[in-house]
């Protein structure tokens, strides 16, 4: 079994401003950083999943703004050596999205699970690289990013990195002594979507290798929860 924690949120201590929310308007999505438009996702009848299935796919609009986003500090490479077991990952995680930010975390609870994506889950090893290339959200060069994927949807905050950037190369020694850190991504279960919050370089960098990074979920949980 893979760790989780609850993490309940009061209305004192959140900012309904401040931080990543999103809003909603029609089919369209917007996540907004500090009262930011950042990242629009639209519900697309135009972009079936498939010929078969009369679902939609999603179209993500990606600001490609200059100051980086960062909703957790950094993570060093002495930092990703020294935090090995899932749970120590997990509690630095949730100390990271209460204490840094901008967060999303809003009035209310909160799960942070430890673990697979759902979406590669009934998936063989060998097969889940690829499923996850899949649903990345891809982001060519220009000001502003316009990428389409099927669902569930990857999307990311920033533009992803290339392949064979310095970044990504630098995360070869972990990704072979097995110490890559997890991504950090915020599950969006009502449009299937998962937002990349951090981790962009080292989910790039774990699909260079064929391999599946791990990762840590935030999932906004119902009231009666």
């Amino acid at each position: 079994m893979h760790p989780e924690i609850t993490i309940d949120v009061t209305a004192d201590v959140a900012d309904d401003t401040a931080g990543l929310r999103l809003a909603r308007r029609g089919s369209t999505y917007t996540l907004l950083a500090d009262g930011a438009p950042r990242v629009e996702l639209v519900d697309d009848a135009e972009f079936p999943v498939d010929e078969s299935d009369d679902g939609h796919g999603m179209r993500a609009h990606i600001v490609d703004q200059q100051d980086p986003l960062d909703v957790v500090a950094p993570v060093s490479s002495t930092l990703a050596r020294s935090l090995l077991a899932e749970d120590a990952w997990m509690y630095w995680l949730r100390d990271q999205l209460t204490i840094a930010g901008p967060s999303p975390l809003a009035p209310g609870r909160w799960r942070l699970r430890m673990g697979p994506l759902p979406l590669l889950g009934w998936r063989p090893a060998h097969e889940r690289p690829a499923a996850l290339r899949a649903a990345l959200v891809p982001t060519p060069e220009g000001r502003f990013v316009h990428g389409e994927s099927l669902r569930p949807a990857i999307v990311p905050l920033r533009r992803w990195p290339g392949r064979h950037s310095a970044a990504v190369l630098a995360h070869r020694s972990l990704i072979r002594d097995h110490r890559l850190p997890p991504v950090l991504v915020w599950h969006l279960p009502g449009i299937a979507t998962y937002l990349v919050l951090d981790g962009h370089t080292r989910l790039v960098a774990a699909l260079a290798a064929d391999a599946v990074p791990a990762f840590a979920t935030l999932t906004a949980l119902p009231a009666d929860a």
